[in-house]
């Protein structure tokens, strides 16, 4: 059965559009939710192969129904993947988890799993706080979770061996491009767009 999220239809092609000059190869999406997300992004990058996963049997259910009606040769059978154990997936180019971190309590396992599948970038969109101090207000498509949000800080995300190569505004959110950092630094930042 088809889930829906509004956001997800509502900010799908935004997202896609602001992906494109940074997604080749193989990417794997973590957490891809109801599937509506990684449909519109196979149909708009049809030269990238597309790895959905999830961890929840209804989501992995409701991907598998988008994907079978896309009709996009590029986007894989979702995979049943929890981020903080080993992922079943061999070489990745490209790592993308989208509204995750904020609800993950050890965001140091997506990095750890980038490295173990030998992404060359890691992004990651969702709210980002400048600081730990003072908190940043909720974005509003986040105060109805029901699940503990703890919003990361930019020192947070590079501090597991990437640095931020490109980083753009998206509504509510932050799209933050992250590649190898070099040796000695964690932090190193790149463009800002706005």
């Amino acid at each position: 059965m088809k889930q829906f999220h509004p956001h997800a239809a509502h900010t799908a092609e935004r997202v896609a559009a602001a992906l494109a000059p940074h997604v080749h190869g193989r990417v794997l999406e973590l957490a891809s939710g109801s599937g509506q997300q990684c449909c519109v992004f196979a149909a708009r990058m049809p030269d990238v192969t597309w790895q959905p996963s999830e961890l929840d049997a209804g989501a992995l259910t409701s991907i598998e129904a988008y994907r079978a009606d896309s009709g996009c040769a590029n986007l894989l059978p979702p995979l049943a993947l929890d981020v903080r154990r080993p992922w079943p997936v061999d070489h990745i180019d490209v790592v993308l988890a989208i509204r995750l971190l904020h609800v993950l309590a050890e965001i140091q396992c997506v990095f750890e799993g980038a490295r173990a599948v030998g992404a060359a970038s890691v992004i990651v969109i969702g709210p980002i706080a400048e600081m730990a101090s003072p908190a940043p207000a909720m974005p509003a498509h986040l105060a109805a979770w029901t699940v503990p949000i703890r919003i990361p800080t930019r020192a947070e995300v590079t501090a597991h061996g990437f640095a931020i190569t490109h980083e753009e505004a998206l509504g509510d959110d932050v799209m933050l491009v992250l590649g190898p950092a070099a040796r000695g630094s964690g932090t190193t930042s790149g463009s800002r767009a706005g």
